[in-house]
């Protein structure tokens, strides 16, 4: 009887030592829990999912984050580093050559026992303008045909056919008229050296000087035709052996830019 109280009183220790050692393992669980900081708490809350706020609510200006893009990577690539352009430079624009040909007839004025007419071809080329002027240079071509009569022998008619070639530098002022139509002033000079004395009594060279009227039509924007109007004087500028004469006439011209 007495073993069988001792054995009964030892399994109802061993009985309560076992759940006291539970409950003791659940408190001690509970505990840290309980006594966590509050900002490990706010931690806890902030990982977890707010509640979406009505649009209603928030103010003009705030920007919520489903409104915000995400740039992908390609695009901030393709933004900071734009393509090259592969097109070829544009050629800068290069002015037009511009060349004229003038032939000439001037018939001998206003000089006695001068008898001398001229037959010239001007080759010119511009050179520059400068607002409603132009200034071109080039070459005269003479051909020179005639008499003379000195003052001495006036029953005698000395030869004064002549070759002659060289430079010369014409100066024309142009207005516009109207559609295709100007109207320009011509003044050249040029120096004519001969392959003998002209006119008879003169030098191998002189000075061609005109001035003039022209009308100019253009054709088309690189072609154009002209007839003028000139005043022509022929001298070698010397005080002797120096027989001078005048002539007037008309010139033709064509002008071609390319």
């Amino acid at each position: 009887m007495r073993t069988g109280i001792i054995l009964a009183g030892a399994l109802l220790a061993a009985s309560w030592g076992t759940g006291a050692a539970q409950a003791a393992a659940v408190d001690a669980a509970a505990v840290p829990a309980a006594s966590a900081p509050a900002a490990s708490r706010e931690y806890q809350l902030t990982d977890k999912a707010s509640p979406a706020i009505p649009a209603a609510q928030l103010p003009e200006n705030t920007a919520r984050p489903q409104d915000t893009p995400k740039a992908s990577p390609a695009a901030a690539s393709t933004a900071e580093a734009p393509a090259p352009d592969s097109r070829p430079p544009k050629a800068a624009s290069q002015p037009k050559n511009e060349i004229e040909v003038q032939f000439d007839y001037l018939q001998h004025r206003y000089f006695n026992r001068r008898y001398i007419d001229n037959y010239n071809l001007h080759i010119y080329k511009k050179w520059k303008s400068i607002h409603a002027l132009s200034i071109y240079g080039g070459v005269t071509i003479t051909g020179a045909s005639g008499y003379m009569i000195d003052d001495s022998q006036p029953d005698v008619h000395r030869n004064s056919d002549a070759f002659g070639i060289g430079p010369s530098v014409l100066l024309r002022w142009e207005k516009h008229l109207s559609g295709k139509l100007y109207a320009d002033l011509d003044a050249s000079g040029s120096l004519r050296i001969y392959g003998k004395a002209h006119p008879a009594g003169g030098r191998a060279f002189d000075f061609l000087w005109r001035i003039g009227p022209r009308l100019t039509y253009r054709c088309t924007d690189d072609m154009a035709i002209s007839l003028g109007y000139l005043f022509a004087h022929m001298s070698n500028g010397f005080s002797s052996h120096n027989p001078g004469y005048n002539a007037v006439g008309f010139s033709l011209g064509f002008q071609h830019r390319f």
